[in-house]
């Protein structure tokens, strides 16, 4: 039936401006599965970031070699810090990395570089308690990918919840690391728009080590 159209057509030689049809679009650059499978993997990775220091806390608590720190130089919040480069570095590439690989070669890498940077502290965080109080790799691990909960609950709510049930999900830092990947994905945020949500993501993390910093500490003596 479509080929008898189109032959009806050409005999008639009807044109493109005898067409009443109209082409819309919607705004829309990148396919949303993609964009939403690629924010996803965004998420994981800071995940990653909490597990890796997740092992090497726990490495060095097997070792018996995390209360040597009370010995040495060197001082509790730089040993956490120098920890916490590893997850981090590894966070802030494979996350570069795999804007390239899907092909979002034009997106603000700055900007997504700093929303990874900010969801990856809670992770560390999180790593941490997990690393030091975990006795065994199979623990440590089991432990973090709770962590996967709340991450895969924020998503749902950003992606699936109407605007006005949304305030539910503001407490999570997940939440605004999805919400900053998606407007940087789209193309479509600015430079204020991405300061507010690292700052509320900053804000909640900060929160969480005011919380954990005291267990950290303790349990590094």
């Amino acid at each position: 039936e479509y080929a008898k159209l189109l032959n009806v057509l050409y005999e008639s030689d009807v044109q493109l401006e005898d067409a009443r049809s109209e082409i819309i679009e919607f705004g829309r650059t990148v396919p949303p599965l993609k964009k939403m499978l690629v924010n996803m993997l965004l998420l994981m990775i800071s995940m990653l970031a909490g597990m890796l220091i997740a092992m090497n806390i726990l490495e060095e608590k097997m070792d018996q070699t995390v209360s040597a720190i009370n010995v040495t130089p060197t001082s509790r919040r730089a040993f956490i810090l120098g920890k916490s480069l590893t997850g981090m570095a590894v966070a802030l590439f494979s996350s570069i990395a795999c804007l390239l690989i899907t092909g979002f070669y034009n997106v603000n890498l700055g900007q997504a570089a700093l929303v990874v940077f900010s969801s990856t502290i809670l992770s560390l965080l999180i790593g941490f308690i997990q690393g030091l109080n975990s006795d065994d790799v199979m623990e440590a691990a089991g432990s973090v990918k709770l962590m996967f909960l709340p991450m895969a609950g924020s998503i749902a709510g950003y992606e699936f919840v109407t605007g006005n049930w949304q305030i539910f999900f503001y407490w999570s830092p997940f939440y605004w690391a999805y919400k900053a990947n998606d407007m940087i994905l789209s193309k479509s945020g600015t430079w204020p728009q991405l300061i507010l949500f690292i700052g509320i993501i900053l804000a909640i993390c900060g929160a969480a080590y005011a919380l954990l910093a005291p267990r950290i500490v303790k349990g590094l003596q």
